[in-house]
């Protein structure tokens, strides 16, 4: 089936950049780029094999390699493997409301017509459309926030099988042609505010795919679950019953002397479980009431924060970790949590750890710098106007790219800039000027990053995807773009995570796949 490409529709250029990594015939994929899952290998939001570029210039063409228009509204990343780029999407009949901004308004976008969730495939090199398919089509099943959509989650892959979690529609398996090859419907994944049963915001978190299983979470308002499901098939290997509210990261996976774990976030029930068996391994009460973060793991540490309500903890825990680990304070520590600060964590972003030091974002214009092993005289650095995405990016060799974004009042703008690694001082330069999206996490396939906006992929210095445009309730207001630095920018830096948005129809942006 070829891909549905709608080239004479308006320019609105979001720049979300999340990571892709090129699927395709498999032969290819031992000598192709690898990104197969949200935030990368190991979840990790890093990439130190290869440099990358920090620049580029949409309006001139400056290190982006192509640019494909993709019809409907995702938040999901780009994911690669091989010669391919897989970018999932949800379409629908006319435009899809898409409002931005700071704003504490709780209500869902109700939506009664038929969507269509697809799946499509990229040459990587070029950005042909190789193919696409839609395996489900109908009403969505739960509302989603004005920030959201539904197609948050982030696709996985391996040799053999993609998997695309398109929530209340169900776990989808592909083979690497895109042949459907089987559906697992959980029923209704209600994700939104726990305090308010009827405010639903769209379901987020990714699956992991690995040696033939599929790990999934689902913290949503009823029946509560992680799981692991045979790749082959679909059928359940285990299933471990959780009492939490609604979180909207995604499991990930960590090595352990112990053997695989499980380790996911939340308020009541953040823990880990045995990837064999599903054995609860530890658990760990407290923290914000709306959790976002993925958490991750570092030199046998796993780092867990979340925020909203009356605490923001930033914790490190031991992969050796048993039992009920709960310190008798939400800044406590045991023999499990290494060190914990009680007001010093992230709300929406995913905090990461490049050399010996762990970096979270924060919308208060700031970056904390944690030493990775005891956590102790974090440094805080004011970044000025300029600010963390919703959610973090990634720092590689000497540089650790942060975007600027600006979102009360005047038009929207998202720019990446670069600190030195073991630096803290704000960005020396704007790199790359455009409005911004905030929908996605980077990818990084070959030496090339790659972008998704809510209106397109590009590849920058190698990618680009352009999306149909849709009717934006923000206020009004003519975009604007920042003249990039080019080709002449610095490489051997990691990519940006978001850039952001041009477009006659002014300002326009996106929250990302948490919407909150």
């Amino acid at each position: 089936m070829k891909a549905n490409l709608h080239p004479r529709s308006r320019l609105a250029w979001l720049a979300g950049f999340s990571v892709a990594m090129a699927i395709g015939p498999c032969a290819a994929a031992d000598s192709g780029a690898r990104w197969p899952q949200f935030r990368g290998p190991d979840a990790s939001g890093t990439d130190v094999s290869k440099p990358l570029p920090i620049a580029w210039d949409l309006a001139t063409g400056a290190n982006v390699r192509w640019n494909i228009e993709v019809p409907g509204l995702a938040h999901a990343s780009p994911i690669a493997w091989g010669d391919r780029v897989f970018v999932t999407t949800a379409t629908k009949p006319g435009e899809s409301e898409l409002r931005v901004g700071l704003y504490g308004d709780i209500k869902s976008v109700a939506e009664k017509v038929p969507h269509q969730w697809r799946l499509m495939a990229f040459e990587l090199r070029t950005g042909k459309p190789i193919w696409s398919t839609a395996p489900f089509e109908a009403v969505p099943r739960i509302q989603r926030h004005p920030k959201a959509t539904h197609c948050n989650s982030t696709p996985a892959i391996d040799r053999t099988h993609i998997v695309a979690m398109f929530g209340s529609e169900g776990l989808f398996c592909f083979d690497t042609v895109g042949r459907l090859r089987w559906r697992r419907d959980f029923g209704k994944l209600d994700a939104g505010y726990h305090e308010v049963p009827g405010a639903q915001w769209g379901f987020a978190s990714s699956p992991v795919l690995r040696d033939g299983r599929v790990y999934v979470l689902a913290d949503v308002q009823k029946d509560s679950f992680v799981a692991a499901l045979d790749a082959d098939d679909g059928h359940t290997l285990w299933r471990a019953e959780r009492r939490d509210v609604p979180t909207w990261g995604s499991p990930v996976l960590v090595e352990s002397d112990g053997g695989l774990q499980v380790v996911v976030n939340g308020w009541h029930h953040s823990g880990a479980y045995d990837a064999a068996t599903g054995r609860e391994l530890w658990r760990l009460d407290g923290g914000g009431n709306i959790p976002v973060p993925t958490p991750i793991h570092a030199h046998g540490l796993v780092y867990l924060t979340s925020a909203h309500g009356n605490a923001r903890p930033m914790r490190a825990i031991r992969t050796s970790a048993r039992g009920d680990i709960t310190p008798a304070d939400i800044g406590g520590t045991n023999e499990a949590i290494v060190w914990a600060h009680p007001r010093q964590g992230c709300y929406l972003q995913t905090p990461f750890v490049v050399g010996t030091n762990l970096r979270g974002m924060h919308r208060q214009r700031r970056v904390d710098v944690f030493r990775r092993r005891h956590g102790k005289d974090p440094l805080r650095r004011t970044l000025g106007e300029w600010r963390a995405g919703l959610r973090g990016v990634a720092g590689v060799r000497r540089t650790a790219p942060l975007f600027r974004e600006r979102e009360r009042g005047g038009p929207r703008r998202g720019s990446v800039g670069a600190v030195p690694r073991g630096g803290h001082e704000p960005p020396r330069r704007n790199l790359s000027g455009v409005a911004r999206d905030r929908g996605r996490e980077p990818a990084v396939p070959d030496p090339r990053p790659s972008g998704r906006d809510r209106e397109s992929t590009r590849l920058i210095r190698p990618f680009s995807f352009r999306r149909r445009p849709v009717r934006r309730s923000s206020a009004r207001g003519r975009g604007s773009t920042a003249k990039g630095r080019g080709p002449s920018a610095p490489w051997g830096a990691h990519l940006a995570w978001r850039c952001a948005i041009r477009s006659d129809a002014g300002p326009a942006g996106a929250v990302g796949k948490n919407a909150a």
